[in-house]
């Protein structure tokens, strides 16, 4: 800004003589100094004067406000909290998938959300349409009601017939393109052969290819319950961080914040999916509640403090 200020001062006095002090045959170079030096202090002094008129204390809740300046300020930037069963049901997501989801619903803007997570904005987008497409399998009530087999296309009642009733009721749930990109993949066709067959773009067929190991048959492994967030084995890195969370919450008060999600993944060098693990173990403990877009805070039922304590 400063050298901005001193090459516009440069080019007005040239432009205006300056009474002489720029001429090639004046020898009191000091005075030119001088001048110019007076000239841009002066306009530097304006420049700031009207900055501070203007000056507000940033308001970090806002999210289009973070979005702007959260480059400049990480620390001041943490992702969204959600509700408890919302993230339940994230806290299943791979660990991309669920990464990049949440960065979307926080706004970031897509080449802020491929920044973060290292990788170009047409794959940060195809994750975020991954986690959503995921979400929905796993979750058909949140998809609108079943089409009608009848309705489909002779290949697709044949390939559903090959899946059981679950992945059968939840395929019909999705749209049309997410469920033939789906059924195609399973039968072996490259992305590319799906885009070229249904007339679809490479990035959705990409995206939605991403979940087709939910529709493949175990290996005959024998099969393990869902995942359950915050159900842990005593020696995992979320159990330690939650028995060292709970230590802190217990010497605080009752509904001061925590430290944000990005602060603890620094502090202790951990992944977000343990953050969120650890989280979900007090929250179930009910040490801790959701403080909206905020994140959690300490909570206000003192007797449960008490036992922590």
């Amino acid at each position: 800004m400063a050298e901005d200020i001193a090459q516009n001062v440069w080019l007005s006095m040239a432009r205006s003589g300056a009474s002489g002090y720029l001429d090639s045959e004046s020898d009191d170079i000091d005075a030119a100094r001088g001048l110019l030096f007076y000239r841009v202090k002066n306009e530097v002094a304006a420049y700031l004067n009207v900055s501070r008129n203007t000056e507000r204390v940033v308001d970090w809740s806002d999210q289009a406000t973070c979005n702007v300046y959260c480059q400049l300020a990480v620390e001041q930037c943490a992702l969204v909290e959600l509700p408890g069963y919302l993230a339940d049901m994230v806290a299943g997501l791979p660990e991309a998938e669920r990464a990049a989801l949440l960065l979307k619903l926080d706004g970031l803007h897509p080449s802020l959300m491929a920044e973060h997570l290292e990788c170009s904005d047409a794959t940060a987008a195809r994750l975020v349409d991954a986690a959503v497409l995921l979400l929905k399998l796993d979750n058909p009530n949140l998809c609108g009601p079943a089409a009608l087999e009848g309705d489909l296309a002779q290949w697709e009642r044949e390939a559903l017939a090959e899946l059981g009733d679950v992945k059968r009721e939840a395929l019909l749930r999705l749209d049309p393109e997410s469920r033939r990109i789906l059924l195609l993949k399973a039968q072996g066709l490259t992305v590319h052969e799906i885009a070229k067959r249904l007339g679809v773009t490479w990035d959705k067929a990409a995206g939605a290819a991403r979940c087709v190991s939910v529709l493949r048959p175990s290996s005959g492994k024998k099969p393990t319950a869902p995942r359950k967030t915050g159900v842990r084995r005593k020696a995992s890195k979320a159990s330690r961080l939650a028995e060292t969370l709970r230590h802190e919450v217990a010497r605080m008060q009752p509904g001061e914040r925590l430290p944000r999600r990005i602060e603890l993944k620094a502090r202790y060098e951990v992944s977000t999916s343990t953050v969120d693990d650890a989280w979900a173990i007090l929250r179930r403990e009910g040490l801790i509640e959701s403080n909206g877009v905020q994140g959690y805070r300490v909570t206000m039922d003192v007797s449960r403090l008490a036992v922590a304590a």
